[in-house]
């Protein structure tokens, strides 16, 4: 906690939101939603159209690689979302209006420990190091289409600014003990 305490005195720094984090703060499905979550590092989704199918979402891109018809998604770095809905292992994260991504805490295989138990996409078949994006089956749910995603560097994780956290849990009050006059 005394790490927690020094550092909503600097900066906004933003931090891994894990699931501890939610424990901690003890979030309810409303808190959560009320918070500004942020991608850690970009991550680009794509996935090949049927002959005749349009793209699923406006302003997305349409490419073409190896004469396949392919719709890519770009989430910048540091973009901000909000959670549209909750369970106890995962949120739904929009980062433009109706639309979502799924995010879990569960741990990924073999992946960087720092980042343990934070939220990350929701990854289908993920067989990799939980470090590289280059690993086999990254495919991720997008809006209710499937989409292979590519990333560098760590999975890309939910992030969180403790400072506007901390600003939530001033509004939880304890509630002083009663006893029976003797």
């Amino acid at each position: 906690m005394g790490a927690v305490v020094a550092f909503l005195g600097g900066c906004a720094t933003l931090t891994p939101f894990t699931h501890e984090i939610r424990q901690q703060y003890s979030l309810s499905e409303s808190s959560l939603k009320q918070m500004q979550y942020y991608i850690s590092g970009s991550m680009t989704l794509q996935r090949d159209l049927a002959k005749g199918e349009s793209l699923a979402l406006p302003g997305h891109m349409l490419k073409v690689v190896n004469g396949r018809r392919v719709e890519e998604v770009i989430i910048p770095g540091r973009t901000p979302g909000v959670a549209v809905q909750t369970n106890d292992t995962m949120l739904w994260i929009s980062f433009e209006p109706g639309h979502f991504m799924p995010f879990t805490c569960t741990e990924l295989p073999g992946g960087n420990q720092s980042l343990k138990s934070s939220y990350h996409p929701n990854f289908a078949n993920f067989r990799g190091n939980g470090q590289s994006g280059m690993a086999a089956g990254r495919r991720v749910e997008y809006d209710g289409e499937w989409y292979e995603s590519v990333f560098s560097g760590d999975v890309p994780h939910l992030l969180v600014d403790l400072r506007k956290l901390n600003r939530l849990r001033k509004n939880v009050r304890t509630v002083p003990s009663r006893e029976l006059a003797p």
